[in-house]
Parts: structure tokens; sequence; C-alpha cells
């Protein structure tokens, strides 16, 4: 009887990975067809689970769940960037399961759960959870006591399986069950700034090609992209000799982020994003600019940027870091020169997104392929759709200090007044992002995004 009680336990624990900690409270109103029900506020969660909820609006491109850490007063770093916890996902769901969370890829702690639902239009809708506790430490604690009081001897092996070695003499390794997905970094340190994942280990398996030369047990891995990275011992499942791989150094870990970086002060805000000489280069180091502005009337304190680079088609973030500007005059500027390097998915595009003052500033870039050795994944066309609109039936309406581009995700190129302008051509691009050509006599052609202030008026449906 005590043995069966004890496996109940153990099944209960394992797959019934959500597990409230306290009593809900009311989450933020969020918009229609946007919402988290599962986990509630005040959660404490660990291992994998569905998240689950609804994403489904009309015109609805795609949707993605992100985190952040809090602080320990459960407030919200005021300059901090949301970790993308999924790839976008264009299927529309209603109560139902949004995605599976792995935990264990993320450091115990208090965070925040966001929702992102973007629409065809340009338009942005979100849910909030928060604050959620990660406790896998505790879940292993528990486990291990209800062990022990059973008296059993675990039957469940370590996730590392050794067997016989493949005919092609190959190591390969897998998501160990229930996990599907595993994230692989750029080194052995579970750390999303010091050590950024890369890719994601996926059911389809990868090639092993060394381990660890600083003992800690991680595994180099080859995934079918072709993207080189790390993976922890701890949740994974290998086929092969593990005994004839070659040790390799890692990439050492990016120093420390100091604890006292200055946050964004109120009023400073990313008015411009370029790549120095408009070229970035696989694996080689690149300089990101990033203007700032002081639109307060009064002196502002020293703050900081953070920008991350994230690959358009995976959804993954490649490369993270920040910079810092000095306190700035009313109406003051800084170019803030962030070096970067991003080492995976060559030809591909990817976006850098800079945050402050809350505040977000994006473009997108092709990344050349210099040395990197080309993906083996086959990189579908980007998706556009263009709509040219007859006289007088589209209008865009703009608030004031809206960036004007010269080509969609391309640079900026002035910033515009409030005014309600005519739209003669619009464009959806991959399948996401609504943008509005508009002219003036003096400047010529530019484009604008919508969202964020920014909206349409008439006949302006990109899309049928």
């Amino acid at each position: 009887m005590m043995k069966r009680h004890f496996l109940q336990i153990l099944f209960f624990g394992i797959f019934l990975i959500f597990a409230p900690a306290l009593v809900a409270q009311d989450s933020n109103d969020p918009s229609p067809g946007v919402e988290i029900t599962w986990p509630p506020p005040v959660s404490e969660v660990w291992g994998v689970g569905d998240v689950l909820g609804s994403a489904a609006v009309p015109g609805m491109a795609y949707y993605y769940l992100e985190y952040l850490a809090l602080n320990p007063d459960l407030t919200q770093p005021q300059n901090a960037p949301w970790i993308p916890a999924t790839v976008g996902i264009e299927v529309p769901v209603s109560n139902g399961t949004l995605a599976t969370f792995d935990t264990t890829q993320v450091p115990d702690g208090l965070y925040a759960l966001r929702l992102i639902v973007n629409t065809l239009n340009g338009e942005t809708f979100s849910d909030e959870v928060m604050p959620i506790r990660i406790n896998n430490e505790r879940y292993q604690q528990i486990r291990e006591a209800i062990l022990e009081e059973a008296l059993i001897v675990p039957t469940i092996q370590p996730t590392i399986q050794v067997t016989a070695t493949p005919e092609d003499n190959r190591v390969m390794v897998y998501p160990a069950a229930p996990v599907t997905a595993v994230n692989v970094r750029r080194c052995d340190l579970v750390d999303n700034y010091r050590c950024a994942y890369v890719a994601s280990l996926t059911t389809d398996g990868g090639e092993v090609l060394a381990v660890s030369a600083n003992g800690s047990g991680w595994y180099q891995v080859r995934v079918p992209s072709g993207t080189v990275g790390w993976v922890s011992p701890n949740v994974i499942a290998i086929t092969g000799n593990v005994g004839s791989l070659p040790q390799v150094q890692p990439p050492a870990p990016l120093a420390p982020q100091p604890t006292a970086v200055p946050v964004a002060p109120v009023g400073v805000i990313p008015n411009g994003i370029a790549i120095e000489n408009n070229r970035a280069v696989c694996a080689q180091n690149f300089n990101v600019q990033v203007n700032v502005n002081n639109v307060s009337n009064v002196a502002s304190q020293a703050g900081s940027v953070s920008i991350q680079d994230v690959n358009v088609r995976t959804g993954e973030i490649t490369f993270s870091t920040f910079g810092t500007y000095p306190a700035l005059n009313p109406g003051g500027n800084f170019v803030v020169v962030i070096p970067m390097v991003v080492a995976v998915y060559p030809t591909e595009r990817h976006e850098l997104r800079a945050y402050t003052g809350g505040q977000t500033l994006s473009m997108r870039y092709t990344l050349a392929q210099g040395n990197c050795a080309p993906s083996t994944v086959p990189i579908p066309p980007e998706r556009t759709v263009t709509r040219d609109f007859p006289a007088n039936t589209c209008y865009v309406i703009f608030p004031n200090n809206t960036p004007a581009y010269n080509t969609p995700f391309g640079s900026i190129i002035t910033y515009l007044g409030a005014a309600t302008r005519e739209s003669r051509r619009g464009r959806v691009v991959d399948n996401s992002s609504a943008w509005y050509r508009i002219n003036y006599p003096d400047l010529g052609n530019m484009w604008v995004r919508r969202g964020g202030g920014v909206t349409t008026q008439g006949q302006c449906s990109i899309r049928d």
C-alpha cells in the first residue's frame, strides 16, 4: 500500500507540473481573446508543463510567450529585456494549451510571464501574470524525501543513457522524456546573460561533438540547423560511446552583469538604431549604434540601453548585452555604441531590439555569411504582401515623434509630427508587421509601422 501511494504522488509531481502555492489573485484584465489562465498569479512551478489560455483575436499574425526576472520586492526591473520563451506561433488558441514551458532551463526565482499577440494590422495585445516562483530545487527535495519515506530504491535512471554505438559511430543526443526541447547555449553555464542560448535541441536530435574540458559534464552538440553549442547533461539522453568523445574548452562566459547598472531615467527613450557601416557578418564583431534622447524638461541621470539580437525565423535570442550613456540635458541626445557578435543563422533575417526608458526600438537586417558554415535547413522566403490603395481610401494617423523609415524594418530617416496622411501602399512583412508608405513633398516616400499609437482609417486592409 505504501508503494502504491508513493507512485501516485510521484506521478502527480511529474505530470501535473504547475502547482499553485497560494490562492490566485486577480490578474490584469487582458484584451478579449488574449489571456493566460494557467499558471495563475502567486503560483509555484517546476519541471515541464503547459501554459494554458487563449490567443485568438481577429487578424492575428502570431503570438509568443516571454518572461522577466523580478526584483526581490516583486517589482519589474526598469530596463531589463523580456526573454522569449517560445517562437512566434501562428495558430490561434482558445481556452487551450498556448505552449509547453521547460522551467529547468531557467534559474529558480520570481518571474513575470507575459503573452504577446500581434495582428496583421500591427496591433499588439498582451496579458501578464506575476509573481510566479520557479522552484525546481524544492521539487527535487520533496521527491527525494518521498523516496526515502517510502523506502524505495529509485528505478528511474539518470537521463544520460549510453547504448550501442550507431553504425556510423556518431554519438547522438535527444531531450530526455518528458522534455521535448532543450536549450543549446554558447557555453556551459545556465545564465541567459553570460551564456545566451543559441538554438533548441528538439526530438529530431543532434550530434555530440565533445565534452566540456571544464569538468562541468556539458556536451558540445550540433543540431540539424548546423548550429553548434552546449547542452546540460541533466536534461538529455545520449546514444553512443561517450567515452570516445574529445574534451573541448567551451567559450568563456561573458563578464557578470554589474549589479548596479544604471537604469533608464524617466524621459530618456531610444529614437534611432543602426548597424555601423550597415553590415553585420557572421562570427565577426560589429557595432550597433543606439541614439537616445531626453524628451523631458529636466536633466536626466546616467542610464543604460539593453539590446538583443533575435533570429526572426526561430525567435531565438542569439546575443544580448548592454551599453551606457551619461546624464543628458533636456532635449539632449547621445549615441550609445554597443559591440556585438552573432555567430549563428547566417544569410537569415535577424532583428535588433533596443530597450530603455520602458520603450523598445527595433530594426531587421540580414546577417552576412562570412566564414560561418551554411545552415543545413532550407530558409523559407520572407513572407511579404504588398497592396496598393486607390486615392482617398486609406489614411494613416500618427502621434508626435513617430519614426519614419526608408523601408520596412530599414533605417530611421526622420521623426514626424502628429498628423493624418494618405497612404497609397501597404505592406505586411514576415506575416506579422503592417507598414504604410506615406509621402511628404519635401522628403519623398517613407514608411511608418502600425502600432504604438499609429492607427489607420478607411480601407487600409493589406490582406483580405
